[in-house]
């Protein structure tokens, strides 16, 4: 059953109670079928005073048209180098085919739209051509390409048909109710919607029927709109009679604009409506409990539809683009312009787009901001919470006065000065708990960002259990032992939460911590299992941000599973949700492109790797300043990947200028001058300057040592890089000494299963073996090789040249 055909059989009804059971029934067949039934129906009902004759012209009309039904002769078809396969649709303006090229030339799949002629009825003075031939011009990624333009002629007569680009997707109304997509999915969807309209109209088009059905979303999601134009021929032919008006109005009704349910003439702004509708349909299909989530973000969505589809053009927006401002505000928490604006609205939104845990300056604005928020919300003792806000404004004050050079002898001030200033501050404060902890909080999240984790920690302590931030202190104090790498404290602090009490938010922390602590425990796939639990609650909140780390973390396991191939796609899905959700110069996209290069350097594409962290490098310098510790990483990474296409002398030049940017800003002090000296020593050692080496190796270590102390895996890496240094140079016995000591003091952190006790073995079976002691160095390399082999695989280039090293021990011990 086709709609004209449902409409016949539901106008002849003789009550509203009976075309309602009616729509019931044909609802179990076709939702789609049954929702535009019912707006025809509402339409037919909406006549006025005529409506008894109204009815009787559309049923008389749409009688007419299941007698005149034209589709089941066409299939199989062909129409010039076109053969109709398949009828793909059907509705009451046209029938739509998949088509496949007959001519030999290439094959190709298009659809054609073959044109109900009793609306557009073939003349000699037909204008189709010249409407598909304007449309044709209409070259857009989200508009559906018109390839051509032809008649048919069949057994009753004749009809236009326009040939199309097959789009493989389906229509919006299916696509809202299998995917479920998120809010923000569908307001980008509505934004490219608005981009291709605008383009359109900036060409003098019209679309002039635009609904779901004729919005298909590909399998990339993307919005691709169809029909552009056509519906407009109907209104410039000469056959079209009143009758056949009023039926191409029923069909379009509920997404239709005012002035073209009248008959009036259209404009943008009749397009503009239509697309207000059709937002208002998608919102209603996919977030129905919406304003139980966000107020806030209800009224400005609903403001948005209120003003796009405002009776009088007048009071719509002035275009589209106008529209596609303000959904773009929505997505950007920015405020929009349907909504009177106030200066607590714009607070509220500007609260909103501040990251709290970024920087001193943004901790104290939001605490200043969501302090007084609370306050005027709830209404207590107003004089007190005057005085409170004064408080912390005077504290701000105070703060920033320290970031002035004049106030340091004309010398610029550190960022870690800075924050220390204010935690010293912070201690004479004179407010109330509620405030202070706050402050405490939020201060030791901009300390553990800069990298003062006792500081951080300090702060942490005082702020009781009892407090009502108990969860965010907790949190936090385990992301600070995991930078710290104490495994053992953070995984016992997780363990006294319950993740089933704790807030969405802080659940997505839970499980990125455990996956990250079993990652440093070398259990790859139970760090794999937790990032599941983690992405469910990711995707379902949206957390586009998370989404990205979590991609990352995989990227990670991976890594050290040996599986090149997984590690790719998770990267590249990492990439793809970035770029999606963030844009090209965002921070997101950056973390997504190291993982990126991470995985094509794992699977052996330096060349690849090489661009993607040039690219990087790019980004990084386009939003960073000159010498920030994020450009030094991405230097430090290029040159790894130089050596990875034995490329030393300019792997050595990249870590030098990585090592003296992080020593000029930020002295010794910081994991990058560790790590770089690190990646320099490696550089040295396969260029055999091997004092050049040591001496790299014996700063990473020493720095390590100190920053972090002597039993951080940082360090013992380390210690286990300037041993093998030694071993390389020919200090056979000086390695040996370096590497027992750090593997006496592994075997107290790890398991030995475990692979970094596996690594040491590695290494001190290879000092063994140079040594002549064929037994140990057999002993240590066997045990590396078996740990290897279930945590990396046989296929591992670790593991392959542990095993090189054990055969060597093998032959030698057979004489």
């Amino acid at each position: 059953m086709n709609l004209y055909e449902a409409f016949a059989d539901a106008i002849a009804l003789p009550t509203a109670e009976q075309q309602q059971q009616f729509l019931v029934m044909l609802h179990e067949q076709s939702k789609e079928l049954a929702q535009q039934l019912a707006q025809m129906l509402k339409a037919a009902a909406d006549a006025g005073e005529h409506t008894l004759g109204v009815k009787h012209i559309m049923a008389n009309t749409a009688a007419k048209w299941c007698a005149a039904d034209f589709s089941a002769q066409l299939s199989g078809m062909q129409l010039d180098v076109w053969r109709l396969d398949q009828l793909l649709a059907q509705g009451g303006m046209s029938a739509v085919y998949l088509a496949s090229r007959q001519d030999g030339q290439f094959e190709q799949q298009v659809a054609i739209k073959v044109l109900n002629p009793l609306i557009y009825p073939v003349s000699p003075q037909t204008k189709a051509f010249d409407e598909a031939g304007l449309c044709a011009r209409l070259h857009h990624k989200a508009i559906t390409t018109i390839l051509d333009a032809g008649v048919v002629s069949f057994n009753d007569g004749q009809a236009h048909y326009i040939v199309m680009e097959y789009v493989d997707g389906q229509p919006l109304s299916d696509w809202l109710t299998q995917k479920k997509p998120d809010i923000t999915k569908l307001l980008v969807l509505i934004t490219e919607l608005c981009d291709a309209l605008h383009f359109a109209h900036t060409h003098q088009v019209i679309h002039a029927d635009l609904k779901p059905a004729n919005i298909l979303v590909d399998t990339q999601g993307h919005a691709r709109l169809i029909d552009f134009g056509i519906s407009q021929l109907q209104h410039n032919e000469q056959g079209t009679d009143e009758q056949v008006q009023l039926y191409v109005r029923a069909l379009s009704c509920g997404f239709a604009s005012p002035e073209q349910m009248k008959g009036e003439a259209l404009s943008t702004l009749s397009d503009l409506f239509s697309l207000g509708k059709v937002l208002e349909h998608a919102l209603t299909a996919i977030a129905p409990e919406l304003p139980k989530h966000n107020k806030l973000y209800y009224r400005e969505l609903q403001a948005i539809i209120h003003k796009a589809t405002a009776i009088e053009p007048s009071q719509r927006y002035l275009s589209i683009r106008d529209l596609q401002q303000d959904i773009t505000a929505v997505l950007q928490k920015r405020p929009v312009t349907a909504i009177k604006s106030s200066g607590l609205y714009r607070l509220h939104k500007f609260v909103l787009r501040q990251p709290w845990l970024t920087a001193l300056a943004t901790t104290l604005v939001t605490a200043a901001i969501g302090f007084g928020l609370t306050l005027w919300q709830h209404n207590k003792v107003l004089q007190q919470e005057r005085q409170m806000a004064d408080q912390v404004a005077d504290f701000m004050v105070e703060v920033f006065k320290a970031a002035d050079p004049e106030s340091y002898d004309s010398n610029p001030i550190s960022a870690q000065d800075l924050l220390l200033t204010a935690k010293n501050k912070l201690q004479t404060l004179n407010a109330s708990e509620q405030v202070l902890h706050r402050l405490q909080l939020q201060l030791a999240s901009a300390l553990h960002g800069v990298g003062e984790y006792k500081h951080s920690l300090d702060l942490l302590e005082q702020i009781p259990n009892s407090s009502s931030l108990y969860v965010n202190k907790h949190l936090l104090t385990v992301s600070v032992k995991l930078d710290q790498s104490e495994l053992e404290p953070a995984l016992a602090l997780l363990q006294q939460l319950n993740p089933e009490q704790l807030s969405e938010h802080s659940r997505l922390k839970y499980y990125l911590y455990q996956a990250n602590i079993a990652h440093f425990n070398s259990e790859y796939q139970q760090s794999l299992d937790w990032l599941k639990q983690a992405e469910q609650i990711a995707r379902q909140m949206p957390q586009y941000s998370d989404l990205v780390t979590i991609k990352n973390y995989e990227v990670a396991n991976y890594i050290q599973l040996g599986n090149a191939a997984m590690q790719l796609q998770a990267a590249k899905e990492a990439e793809v949700i970035a770029k999606t959700h963030f844009g090209e110069s965002s921070g997101e996209l950056i973390t997504a492109l190291h993982s990126l290069q991470n995985a094509l350097a794992s699977n052996e594409d330096y060349e690849e790797s090489g661009v993607v962290l040039e690219n990087v490098l790019r980004l990084k310098k386009q939003i960073y300043p000159k010498d920030h510790p994020t450009i030094a990483m991405a230097l430090n990474e290029l040159g790894s990947n130089y050596a990875s296409l034995e490329q030393y002398d300019k792997a050595v030049e990249q870590h030098q200028q990585a090592i003296q940017m992080i020593e000029g800003r930020f002295g010794q002090k910081h994991i990058d001058y560790i790590y770089g000296n690190a990646y320099l020593g490696n550089a040295y050692g396969f260029l055999q300057q091997h004092e050049q080496a040591i001496a790299a190796h014996q700063l990473s270590y020493s720095a390590s040592e100190k920053f972090l102390g002597p039993d951080n895996l940082v360090t013992l890496n380390a210690l286990n890089n300037l041993g093998r240094a030694f071993h390389e140079k020919g200090d056979h016995q000086k390695a040996k000494t370096l590497v027992e000591t750090g593997l006496e003091m592994a075997r107290k952190q790890f398991d030995e299963d475990s692979l970094r006790l596996a690594l040491f073995k590695a290494t001190y079976g290879s000092i063994l073996l140079a040594l002549n002691d064929v037994a140990g160095a057999q002993l240590n390399l066997e045990q590396a090789l078996t740990v290897m082999k279930n945590t990396l695989g046989e296929a591992h280039t670790r593991y392959q040249r542990t095993f090189e090293k054990y055969k060597q021990a093998q032959q030698l011990s057979n004489g």
